[in-house]
């Protein structure tokens, strides 16, 4: 009874402090890439640039704020700043990969080497200037850099998936460490959140959203030729065991650190709702697996099958009882 009030009176105000505060971290985030832009004489793409304020909208109150709530604090202006350049960096590298614009040794140059690399424009100037600036403002900077190397080598290893001939335990571990390396170094853009236990517990949570992410992106992924473990999966069971597994891995991470019990349940609450949308995709691609009897080639499925509509009452209903059941911390 009393978590069951606990987690009530915490699901509405984290709720209402979402709404809020994406409003007013998305219209400062659009302010700042103004400046940023006046600054370097150039301007983002119109995808690019709503891509980095939206991202920034949604990460800062749903998961900066998990994170600081350790602390009883919320992200503080300082710390966005270092998001807002984090979410530049990630944005403009996915745009340099994904078209190809630079070669791998290219792209390891302008992020490893400014001294000797000379950008060529707009984008490249930014990327260069936003991941210098971020390098200046972590504490550790070797290990810092020591993550972002790995995040390089795990976009690297990523060309893989567009071979049918990968093998399951090779994408678990690109999955792992494409999205693990790539939120860990979060860890480093909160003040004094950059131990090692913290530090796991990014890691983890980075591999788990990268594997919603994948669960989200079945219909695209599928017809664009990409294999992740949902593409890969000869039943729902073989995905559902992954992510259970590294949900319990957070939850554990949770128990763990010192921080009070009352603290860790709302840090737990915005992780287990992440958590929860992975299991809502499962749950649908699983009513698919019954009703046919074993998954069929993703080609023969439609788009409205694929596609997981988060605007459903059904759904949101079942966000909020799987976060209920999740989120729970025993003193």
């Amino acid at each position: 009874m009393l978590y069951s009030i606990r987690f009530t009176v915490r699901i509405l105000f984290i709720s209402a402090k979402i709404l809020i505060r994406r409003k007013r971290v998305s219209k400062r985030s659009q302010m700042r890439l103004k400046e940023i832009e006046n600054n370097w004489k150039g301007q983002f793409d119109r995808a690019t640039y709503y891509k980095i304020y939206n991202s920034q909208a949604i990460y800062i109150p749903a998961v900066c704020d998990a994170f600081a709530s350790l602390r009883g604090v919320n992200t503080t202006f300082t710390e966005e700043e270092r998001f807002l350049h984090y979410f530049i960096c990630s944005s403009l590298f996915d745009n340099f990969w994904d078209r190809k614009s630079l070669t791998i040794e290219q792209l390891r140059d302008l992020s490893f080497s400014p001294e000797t690399y000379t950008p060529h424009n707009f984008d490249e100037t930014v990327f260069q200037y936003a991941h210098q600036w971020l390098l200046k403002r972590v504490d550790d900077q070797e290990s810092y850099m020591e993550v972002a190397y790995q995040v390089f080598h795990a976009q690297q290893d990523s060309l893989r998936q567009m071979d049918a001939t990968i093998g399951w335990d090779e994408l678990i571990s690109i999955t792992e460490r494409k999205g693990g390396f790539s939120v860990e170094l979060c860890a480093f853009y909160l003040d004094g959140s950059s131990s090692t236990e913290i530090r796991k517990l990014w890691f983890r949570l980075g591999a788990l959203i990268q594997l919603t992410n994948d669960l989200y992106d079945v219909f695209k992924d599928s017809r664009e030729g990409m294999y992740t473990l949902p593409i890969c999966m000869k039943q729902v069971a073989d995905v559902r065991l992954l992510h259970n597994q590294w949900t319990e891995e957070i939850r554990s991470l949770i128990l763990q650190i010192s921080f009070p019990s009352s603290q860790k349940e709302i840090c737990c609450i915005h992780l287990m709702c992440i958590a929860a949308f992975g299991k809502i995709a499962l749950d649908q691609f699983e009513a698919l697996e019954k009703r046919d009897q074993t998954l069929q080639s993703w080609s023969t499925y439609n788009r409205k099958e694929l596609i997981i509509d988060m605007e459903l009452w059904k759904n949101l209903w079942k966000v909020l009882r799987l976060t209920y059941q999740m989120a729970s911390i025993k003193a």
